[in-house]
């Protein structure tokens, strides 16, 4: 039996089990996650990082990078980075100088994710940027500064 990954990166619990599985009890949301100087790229069309219930995260200098060249919506539709309030609310998620490219979306932002920041990011050779979908609880305090 063989397996394909969902993502290359994604946040978990102290215990190892994601933040919205129902047995996960007592457990610890991803918090002051600091990641700088890096490139995760993937030569698949898969998500690449995805953050749940996680507060306090710092991206700086870090490039996420997708193989689709070109992407129009029409593929089967990834993004760089996922932020999501599954469990607990996700908030104070800062990206700076970091660069976006090479799958449908930079990044999806879920339902009540509170404080996110992008300051002198790029976006490129993506089908969308920034794609807060229509949701009951919608997500807010979104800052974009400095970015192209």
């Amino acid at each position: 039996s063989s397996s394909s990954a969902t993502c290359l990166i994604r946040a978990t619990t102290n215990l190892g089990l994601t933040p919205n599985d129902p047995t996960n009890v007592n457990f610890e949301y991803p918090n002051y996650l600091h990641i700088s100087g890096i490139t995760f790229q993937t030569s698949a069309a898969t998500d690449i990082v995805r953050l749940d219930s996680a507060t306090n995260c710092k991206f700086e200098n870090v490039n996420f990078v997708g193989p689709i060249n070109g992407p129009d919506g029409t593929e089967t539709r990834n993004t760089c980075v996922s932020v999501s309030s599954l469990a607990a609310q996700s908030s104070g998620i800062v990206f700076r100088d970091c660069g976006f490219s090479g799958l449908s979306y930079g990044v999806t932002v879920g339902a009540n994710v509170d404080g996110l920041v992008f300051d002198d990011c790029t976006f490129n050779n993506l089908f969308q940027a920034v794609v807060a979908p229509t949701i009951l609880v919608p997500p807010k305090n979104i800052k974009i500064t400095n970015s192209r």
